[in-house]
């Protein structure tokens, strides 16, 4: 089947186009056993559109040929265009886990602080919280959870705005705290003017459009003194300087 660069098939298996082929395998094998049609307790016809669609994105991701081929026509279409909402598959991945759910279970008893690390993925991205439960519960890599999660994570960033660290922190921040749109501009701006912009000139646009404040930067560093007080300063310290001189001339 060849590659419809038109559907979204990371999508479609609730996973990042950074998934690695374990992973798009764990998906599709999730999914398909969730819409097989002698498991499926819904509309058989559903059952039967969803599997002929898994199906359909599985024969091209799952083929590293097809794979190639359609992350370079995804890419020319626009593939990093970040959307911010995500259903659908997502859902479906997540509760036909099966067994990644019972690995994952036990791992947390051992590992308590993968949920939050989870947690702050979901906010993220569904998808990749998708695509790093299954790679940790397939390769069993638990000891490098918080090194694994930072990883997918900048790399998730970095697809939708750029490897430039100031767009991906603000991106960032802007996800966090729930403001989906902003940063679906921001990742339109930077996808239209590309990297020969100022990316401050974007950022500060994206601000002023949205009514975004820098409160989350880092402050500037103030030196507490009002321009009455450093006019002072500079008299006195010149009056010194001035006294010092003078002794020394007449020495």
């Amino acid at each position: 089947m060849s590659a419809n660069s038109n559907k979204d098939y990371y999508a479609v298996l609730g996973v990042t186009p950074l998934a690695e082929d374990i992973v798009i395998r764990a998906a599709y094998k999730a999914l398909a056993q969730r819409y097989h049609p002698d498991r499926f307790s819904g509309d058989i016809s559903e059952a039967n559109a969803k599997m002929q669609l898994i199906n359909e994105a599985y024969s091209v991701l799952g083929d590293s040929i097809k794979k190639a081929e359609y992350d370079k026509q995804y890419s020319r279409a626009g593939g990093a265009e970040y959307s911010g909402n995500e259903s659908g598959a997502y859902e479906d991945l997540k509760e036909e886990m099966g067994t990644h759910n019972e690995v994952w279970k036990m791992a947390v008893n051992l590992f308590p602080d993968l949920e939050a690390l989870l947690d702050h993925l979901l906010i993220i991205s569904k998808a990749l919280a998708n695509t790093y439960k299954v790679r940790l519960t397939t390769t069993k890599d638990f000891d490098n959870r918080e090194t694994l999660a930072a990883k997918m994570e900048e790399e998730f960033l970095a697809r939708y705005f750029s490897s430039d660290k100031t767009y991906i922190e603000f991106a960032r921040t802007l996800i966090l705290d729930g403001n989906r749109e902003a940063a679906r501009a921001l990742n339109r701006y930077i996808t239209v003017m590309g990297t020969k912009v100022s990316s401050q000139r974007i950022i500060d646009r994206i601000r002023s459009e949205f009514g975004i404040n820098s409160a989350h930067e880092a402050p500037r560093m103030n030196s507490g003194f009002s321009d009455s007080d450093k006019i002072a300063l500079f008299i006195f310290f010149g009056a010194i300087f001035l006294l010092l001189l003078f002794a020394f001339i007449s020495s």
